[in-house]
């Protein structure tokens, strides 16, 4: 008999048009959040507090950003040479475009089923990326068998909606896999699940803390503003879950006497000589004397020059903001800026 272990299934191919100047060559679970980590940290950290050793990330495109962020899973203890690990299957999309075109047949599934077969666990975790929260993940296995339903779905009393999160055990999944291709349906694993949930007898497992959708650009920029407040960051960072993120070694960051800074996360290797006031600023980031950055988000290696400003805006990685440059967005208007941009005019 099996023992009642967890593997974890993420689906990594949730795309948000209002997101695709920022995920154009990332996932959503690739992006930078709170100065420091990546999305995909929560997951994979919610993943190691519950000792799951195998888990899997089905990828929509090469999934570059993720293979460069996770490496071998190590900072997670998901790095075993024995049994386990991370598995990651990429191309997601290429197989959808083959399967339309030559017709879908049980092989769409086979990473899938072959994947929790290998794990030699009872059951499966299985969730979408898009999703920001720490969780029991023990906890709702517990419920889910307690509760002798089909299927476990995880509810967030914040957002007033399911968080497409599930837990089944591998015997049923392995049963609604041969329903599916029976009925000639082809889906990612927890698209899958959400498709039969009206034909089983499901579980609410109702989740009290801190939770954010990443499905826009505004509930992205949200989400990190989010952070700035004591409370929003202790329910999702002090929540019982350590967040683990790749370890990078650098530098504090340093302030001149001429810098002003109120309400913000810096993280380390920046220099600051400008004023920041309500804002994320990521690593390496150069905020030069005068410039100005409010309510806006700044990622890695980007440089704010003399007497820029930046206001309601997101600055993807390598962004130059020429001197006396201005890049104004509002609440509802987010400015964003590309990768390794060098913007031309003010915005």
């Amino acid at each position: 008999m099996k023992k009642l272990g967890i593997c974890a299934v993420y689906t990594l191919t949730e795309e948000a048009s209002s997101l695709k100047a920022i995920t154009e060559k990332r996932p959503i679970a690739a992006l930078p959040f709170a100065s420091r980590y990546r999305l995909i940290d929560f997951a994979l950290s919610n993943a190691s507090e519950a000792n799951i050793s195998s888990l899997a990330l089905f990828i929509g495109k090469s999934g570059r950003s993720i293979y460069d962020h996770i490496r071998s899973g190590k900072p997670w203890d998901l790095d075993s040479h024995i049994s386990g690990g991370i598995f990651t299957f990429s191309q997601q999309f290429y197989k959808y475009s083959i399967g339309a075109e030559l017709g879908f047949d049980r092989s769409f599934y086979e990473d899938l089923i072959t994947f929790v077969k290998r794990s030699k666990t009872s059951h499966v975790f299985i969730s979408g990326s898009q999703i920001l929260a720490t969780l029991d993940i023990k906890d709702i296995r517990d419920k889910h068998v307690e509760s002798g339903k089909d299927i476990t779905s995880v509810f967030s009393s914040q957002l007033g909606q399911l968080m497409n999160m599930y837990m089944v055990s591998v015997d049923f999944l392995m049963d609604l896999i041969d329903r599916a291709v029976e009925e000639d349906m082809y889906f990612e694993a927890d698209d899958l699940i959400r498709h039969y949930l009206k034909y089983y007898e499901i579980n609410t497992y109702v989740h009290q803390g801190y939770t954010a959708n990443i499905n826009s650009d505004r509930a992205y920029y949200q989400a990190n503003m989010d952070m700035l407040e004591g409370d929003k960051f202790d329910g999702l960072f002090n929540n019982g879950v350590p967040i683990v993120t790749k370890e990078k070694h650098g530098a504090p960051t340093f302030y001149t006497d001429t810098a002003k800074v109120r309400t913000s996360l810096l993280a380390t290797d920046c220099v600051i000589r400008g004023t920041v006031d309500h804002s994320l600023i990521f690593r390496r980031v150069d905020i030069l004397e005068g410039a100005t950055v409010k309510n806006s988000i700044i990622m890695q290696g980007s440089r704010i020059e003399e007497g820029a400003q930046v206001d309601y805006a997101i600055l993807d990685k390598g962004v130059v903001v020429k001197a006396g440059q201005v890049i104004k967005g509002t609440p509802d208007n987010l400015v964003i800026v590309t990768k390794d941009t060098v913007p031309e005019m003010s915005y």
